[in-house]
């Protein structure tokens, strides 16, 4: 049986992270894919876990070298006895803890998750979605699995992306020399956010956003504020990656500027 594990701090700190949105940003060949679907293995000793993983179109799931593929190595080298059912996209393993596959095209398809209870679900390259999408799969976190359920997104950078706005405050700001960057002691940092209608607000921890904005609510009926973090990845926290294509770090390296910096320093 073979163990599942990160190759660096920072794929690390991906795994372990808890918030209740985690968006793990990074550039090419960080490990982003191959993470958000073994994160899983965390919680699939626990019979009522339910996880997802999502991106907006199928094909992407299920075409050769895709997501599927990648979890069929991934669940099967650490868990030989799972049973992959086609029909319903669905990972079963010896504890009944079950991770489904699936796909998020548009509004229409919100309909798929309507009623469920996602124990935790990972939407890869979450850039492609709309907004909504993601905040209708936020109202779907929920679940009776002893776990830290939450919503885990991984994506390249892109500033025309609803994302950029989450996580601004994790990067160099305009005027620094490398704007756009993420800052490493940013990595992992929590903070906390509270939408209201709709406007998102941000804060460093949930109760200066139950101060500064319950009395938008009915008396005692606060929503409970959200756990935000952003981790950045590139493929210097791939070292595997290095060690089994040494060529392909020096095709990032010697693309045009702007997509050497989105590809290989991750900059937004």
């Amino acid at each position: 049986m073979a163990r599942f594990g990160p190759a660096s701090l920072k794929q690390a700190m991906f795994l372990k992270a808890d918030a209740d949105i985690i968006v793990y940003g990074g550039s090419a060949g960080s490990g982003k894919s191959y993470l958000g679907i073994g994160r899983h293995l965390r919680y699939v000793n626990d019979p009522k876990y339910k996880g997802y993983v999502i991106r907006k179109n199928m094909t992407m799931l299920t075409k050769s070298g895709g997501l599927l593929d990648k979890a069929h190595s991934i669940f099967k080298n650490h868990e030989p006895r799972v049973i992959f059912k086609r029909r319903d996209m669905q990972f079963i393993f010896p504890s009944g803890a079950v991770v489904a596959f699936s796909n998020y095209e548009n509004d229409a398809a919100g309909e798929i998750y309507r009623g469920l209870e996602l124990s935790g679900a990972m939407y890869d390259e979450a850039t492609q979605a709309k907004e909504e999408h993601i905040w209708n799969l936020v109202s779907r976190i929920r679940s009776e699995a002893k776990v830290n359920s939450g919503l885990w997104l991984t994506c390249n950078p892109d500033p025309d992306s609803y994302l950029f706005k989450w996580v601004l405050p994790y990067l160099y700001p305009e005027g620094h020399e490398f704007a756009g960057r993420p800052r490493p002691e940013m990595d992992g940092v929590v903070r906390w956010l509270l939408r209201i209608g709709d406007s998102v607000v941000w804060g460093d921890s949930a109760e200066e956003l139950i101060e500064g904005y319950g009395h938008m609510f009915p008396k005692g009926n606060i929503p409970r504020p959200l756990s935000f973090t952003f981790i950045s990845g590139t493929i210097y926290d791939n070292p595997p990656l290095i060690a089994n294509n040494p060529t392909y770090l020096n095709q990032l390296q010697q693309l045009p500027r702007v997509e050497c910096e989105r590809l290989l320093y991750g900059n937004w």
